[in-house]
């Protein structure tokens, strides 16, 4: 949005609403370079986000693996069983 605004004397001179028209153009380019670099900061925390998600996932998955193993070795073995109950 470009703006012009008259000449505070009223005589609605070309050149101060040219100033004010520059200034509002060089406005507009700054939010328009601002929201671009938000825009870029917003995807790459988004990135970074989902491999944190998937590295996690993985994890999870291990964790749960692991946990299942020892519950099938556990009941199993009994005597497997009392020596973890006992430690």
């Amino acid at each position: 949005k470009v703006e012009s605004e008259p000449n505070s004397s009223g005589a609605g001179s070309s050149s101060g609403g040219a100033v004010v028209e520059e200034v509002s153009v060089q406005r507009v380019k700054k939010e328009e370079v601002n929201a671009k670099i938000s825009a870029w900061q917003n995807n790459k925390i988004a990135k970074i986000n989902n491999r944190f998600n998937r590295k996690d996932t993985v994890i999870e998955g291990w964790e749960s693996e692991q946990t299942n193993k020892l519950y099938q070795l556990l009941s199993n073995n009994p005597v497997a069983f009392c020596l973890l109950v006992a430690w």
